[in-house]
């Protein structure tokens, strides 16, 4: 049985999307690949956590992505594409763990995923995703060169026996000539390891967010980026949502470009608010060397907002360290704003809007990144939790302050409770990037390819893409 089958995906994007019928020129469907949950694969919730990748070795390539549905589900590995070529994507080519359904649910795979287009151990490798395994207390780091696999365990960061370790991950690209840096926490600590030859000693120091000057509740949830000057950044979220604890973002900057160390700078307070920084994602969305924070907040909380707020990281930083302030306020608040399509996502209507965020250059335009936002329990022509994908252009955002969205995605035959949007990445894929989107409620991944905004072509054109400004056709599916 196929695995994967082909769907339209019914869009409102300026001036269009790829024509499903010959996949030239830009018209209002775009075509659809479909990644079927495999058969045993033990939840729903497949392609809730997803992380491209990509390999370059001489004159190969792949694009990669790593899928799970999160804590203790196995991770699953699929090509997008095959030396320059899209792949027809059907079964995982890879499986970790995925043969032992028990082992894997014990080690707690997939619960969270980075991928890592390099990494070192007494070599480079490349193609490489980190997978959180907070039950076995360990990270372990899959490469596609040599199939090579490296695990960081819960000691390499000077402490023994930390609960949850891996549960929370994030990626830190290269600056300066250095290598990719990964963000991992624990219940109660974060510590950033380098991708050098010995990933379980070059490390900066474990840290413990700090509330008032105590240590704060359990961590919820990380973000990392850089900044201008080569230094890194950690966000993390912290409280106990269980008992209706207000949530605080603490902010960690590395204390300069060559040190080990890194320090919290800033303590940003919601007193009112349950969740708040539950979802975060960073990116440099105006093009200036900083990566922002965008925030939204936690799924199941109370009187959750249908809104994703942007932050920039200068602004955090006069923000008390003690936790107290709530002055700062966002560079940008995102909504889901009115469309042509028939998507419900109003303040209110429980359309979950944020439950997944990414960013990523996915048009044409050479005008920057692009926010992605999910919306899985949007209402879409009356089907209940059938779920949506809104797109905004970055650079908007910052100099306005809020921005319409410059597009959105649905299902053109929406379903209740497909939840469309539950998870939400952005791949290189054959020279271009293109939207990968998970429907969490059936277990299903979603390559939507020619989802780029901002394109105005003639039938047949050819697109100069900003991603390695390479010169591809706008045939953007398999034949």
């Amino acid at each position: 049985m196929r695995n994967a089958i082909p769907l339209i995906l019914t869009m409102f994007i300026v001036a269009g999307g790829c024509s499903f019928l010959d996949f030239f020129g830009y018209e209002d469907n775009a075509p659809l690949h479909v990644i079927q949950r495999p058969e045993g694969y033990p939840s729903v919730m497949f392609g809730a956590e997803i992380a491209p990748t990509f390999f370059r070795q001489g004159e190969s390539s792949a694009d990669l992505v790593a899928v799970s549905a999160g804590t203790g589900y196995p991770t699953l590995f699929y090509r997008l594409s095959i030396n320059g070529k899209l792949a027809d994507v059907e079964d995982p080519y890879n499986k970790y763990l995925s043969d032992n359904e028990l082992e894997a649910e014990s080690l707690g795979s997939g619960s969270s995923l980075v991928g890592l287009p390099s990494w070192e151990n007494d070599g480079l490798y490349t193609g490489c995703v980190a997978i959180g395994e907070p039950m076995a207390g360990k990270v372990t780091i899959v490469c596609e060169q040599d199939k090579e696999i490296f695990e960081i365990e819960s000691g390499a960061t000077g402490i023994e026996n930390l609960d949850d370790f891996g549960l929370e991950m994030a990626g830190i690209r290269p600056s300066q000539g250095d290598g990719w840096l990964l963000a991992v926490s624990s219940n109660t600590t974060i510590t950033v390891f380098s991708s050098s030859s010995t990933p379980g000693i070059d490390r900066s120091e474990t840290v413990f967010p700090l509330y008032d000057g105590s240590q704060a509740p359990p961590i919820n949830e990380i973000a990392a980026g850089r900044l201008s000057d080569g230094t890194f950044f950690v966000a993390v979220s912290t409280s106990n949502v269980q008992e209706n604890e207000p949530s605080r973002i603490h902010l960690f900057v590395q204390d300069g470009p060559d040190s080990t160390g890194m320090t919290q700078v800033a303590c940003l307070n919601r007193s009112s608010v349950v969740g708040f920084g539950g979802i975060m994602v960073t990116g440099d969305l105006d093009g200036d060397g900083n990566d922002e924070l965008m925030t939204s907040q936690a799924a199941g909380a109370p009187n959750r907002e249908d809104l994703v707020e942007i932050w920039q990281i200068e602004d955090l930083v006069d923000a008390a360290p003690t936790c107290n302030s709530e002055e700062i306020v966002p560079v940008a608040t995102v909504v889901p704003g009115e469309g042509p399509l028939k998507i419900s996502c109003d303040s209110g209507s429980d359309c979950e809007f944020g439950l997944s965020l990414a960013v990523g250059d996915i048009a044409t335009d050479d005008g920057g990144p692009e926010l992605i936002v999910g919306a899985p329990g949007a209402k879409v022509d009356g089907a209940a939790g059938a779920g949506a994908v809104y797109i905004f252009r970055g650079v908007d955002l910052i100099s306005d302050g809020t921005a319409s969205p410059a597009g959105r995605i649905a299902d053109s035959s929406p379903k209740k409770d497909y939840r469309f949007g539950g998870g939400v990445a952005v791949s290189p894929m054959a020279g271009r990037n293109e939207l990968l989107v998970g429907a969490t409620g059936k277990g299903r991944l979603i390559i939507a390819y020619c989802t780029g905004v901002g394109e105005d072509l003639e039938a047949g054109a050819d697109v100069t893409t900003s991603a390695g400004g390479s010169v591809i056709s706008t045939r953007c599916r398999p034949r």
